[in-house]
């Protein structure tokens, strides 16, 4: 089986390296490639326009899917999986998101082919709940720095 995992500016390309060894290690054959922003904002640009607008919003570079025919493994951290994504991979089994939401996959183009997605559910669970301790105990003491707009 063969593998590509595309990398961002969040999940870089040695934490996938790192984090897909146990692939590796199981005989699955494992290409690690960058989907390219110029900055965090313009990828929280892309990101942005996806969650509200869907896996279809944003295209991939032409370059990043080359040679992929036979890529049996799809793995993302937030690269948009769309129609075109899934036409370069004519034999995509899986694709597996690395978060807890799948806004950035086409679902009906997946069931359509047959192909399984797979997702983090919880991922940031820790993390909402550190924030919204900290908001409750805010609030309680009346702590408002941010919320007044000065005329």
């Amino acid at each position: 089986m063969k593998c590509l995992a595309i990398a961002d500016l969040f999940i870089n390309a040695a934490m996938m390296e790192s984090g897909l060894k146990a692939l590796r290690d199981n005989g699955i054959e494992v290409e690690v490639r960058e989907w390219s922003h110029g900055s965090v904002e313009k990828l929280q640009e892309d990101n942005l326009r996806v969650e509200q607008e869907g896996a279809e919003a944003v295209a991939l570079p032409e370059a990043l899917l080359q040679g992929t025919d036979d890529i049996d493994i799809l793995i993302t951290q937030f690269a948009p999986v769309n129609t075109a994504v899934f036409d370069k991979l004519p034999k995509l089994k899986y694709v597996g998101v690395l978060r807890g939401g799948v806004e950035n996959v086409n679902l009906q183009v997946a069931n359509a082919r047959g192909v399984e997605v797979m997702n983090t559910p919880g991922r940031n669970a820790r993390s909402v709940a550190e924030f919204t301790v900290g908001m409750i105990l805010a609030e309680n003491a009346q702590y408002r720095p941010f919320t007044r707009c000065p005329a």
